[in-house]
């Protein structure tokens, strides 16, 4: 063991870097002024986990992830990284921002899931989900005006996080791993009472697509043939939904409660302008560059005109269309090739007693439909993408135990 490996590198290196992932503290700091000051110290902290995850990788004597399975996530960040050639002049140093920081989030997961092992990485992200779905249900009912959207709109809540719909996947993921590993190790009345809890959330934040994964993942669960369909099926969604307003015909008719359009997304928008932006520029088949599109609304992109929408979308709210702008077509491809290779490992490494590796990938991909966390720097969903991944490919020590028959048979597992 040396100082990297010690129990307080350890620490920083699991359980606190994934509950930085997870849990925003932005919305407490602006709720109890007092707190204020605890902001510089997380930053640093961030800062002392990335540092330190670098190290691990020079330094460690335990790595215990193969890369033998990596070809196709790695042909896909040398492409991100390639297109910062190809960026704006005028946001190059966006587009070397982005892409640095989202090439970071993959070395921190990769070391996380090497730290925590099969086991502590799961029940992990158990007690941090059930340790921020009760602080934010807590949050909701102590700081309603904090926890409204945007503090003005009553009607959705965002609780600590930056949107309703963060919220909602957030609480997706918090579903998926407090009832899908080690249920049993919760009285089922607790159990129960985080699911209200869950649900109630969801509920408040109306996040659609977050509440629409839940359910699909609780029938899935119970149809397990359905399992290997459901991922190319969901892929196949999140490629055609933009493009239903083409197929349909555009309508100005909002349709139900939430204005929803014809696609039922409210987001054919800012897919349009994306598709007209990279033919404008011909860009479709490298699109703008890692980082060369998206930019803060305070700032501006001549390239761009998704400022002439009434609100700032900050992502292109669909995975597939996310990365046709960074990346083009190409990077696309790429994307799509690695999504495929994973889901194929999954069926041949994962047994069926281990759900959660199988889910969290769904609810992802689900929610990549009308959102975009594809290959964004700490995103949470990317994140959970990635620790699924590395998870895959634990080296045999690290493995998963044979399972037995009722007769008392092994069965041995894939390696």
């Amino acid at each position: 063991m040396n100082l990297i490996t010690s129990k307080p590198a350890r620490f920083l290196l699991g359980p606190l870097q994934l509950l930085l992932f997870i849990l925003p503290f932005s919305a407490i700091f602006l709720a109890i002024p007092a707190l204020a000051p605890l902001d510089a110290v997380l930053n640093l902290l961030g800062t002392v986990c990335i540092a330190l995850s670098v190290a691990y990788i020079f330094f460690a004597d335990d790595i215990c992830v193969s890369l033998e399975g990596s070809i196709p996530l790695f042909a896909v960040l040398a492409f991100y990284a390639l297109s910062i050639s190809w960026s704006p002049v005028e946001l190059r140093s966006n587009s070397v921002h982005d892409t640095v920081r989202m090439l970071l989030t993959v070395l921190q997961a990769f070391v996380v899931v090497n730290v925590l092992g099969r086991e502590a990485l799961f029940r992990t992200l158990k007690h941090i989900a059930i340790f921020v779905v009760v602080l934010n249900l807590g949050f909701i009912f102590a700081f309603p005006a904090q926890a409204s959207w945007y503090f003005e709109d009553a009607t959705r809540t965002q609780g600590l996080f930056s949107s309703p719909n963060n919220m909602g996947q957030f609480l997706a993921f918090a579903f998926i791993v407090i009832n899908l590993f080690e249920p049993r190790s919760l009285p089922w009345l607790v159990l129960l009472a985080l699911d209200a809890a869950i649900v109630y959330q969801l509920l408040r934040c109306d996040s659609m697509t977050s509440l629409g994964g839940v359910i699909v993942i609780f029938i899935a669960y119970r149809i397990r043939f359905l399992m290997r369909p459901l991922f190319y099926v969901v892929i196949g969604l999140g490629l055609l939904v933009p493009f239903l307003s083409q197929i349909m015909g555009s309508t100005d008719m909002p349709l139900g409660i939430n204005n929803r359009d014809l696609t039922f997304t409210g987001r054919t928008d800012v897919w349009e302008i994306i598709r007209s932006d990279l033919a404008a520029q011909d860009r479709v088949a490298t699109g703008f560059g890692s980082g060369g599109y998206w930019l803060s609304k305070e700032e501006y992109n001549p390239f761009s005109h998704i400022h002439e929408l009434s609100w700032d979308p900050g992502q292109g709210h669909n995975g597939y269309m996310d990365v046709l702008v960074n990346t083009g077509v190409v990077g696309l491809v790429f994307v799509l090739l690695f999504l495929f290779a994973m889901i194929g490992s999954i069926f041949r490494r994962v047994p069926w007693s281990e759900p959660v590796a199988y889910f969290l990938p769904l609810i992802v991909l689900f929610n990549n439909i009308t959102e975009a966390s594809l290959f964004r720097e700490k995103h949470l969903y990317f994140v959970l993408l990635l620790l699924v991944f590395w998870y895959l490919f634990l080296e045999p020590a690290e493995a998963a135990e044979p399972e037995a028959e009722p007769d008392g048979t092994l069965l041995a597992q894939p390696n």
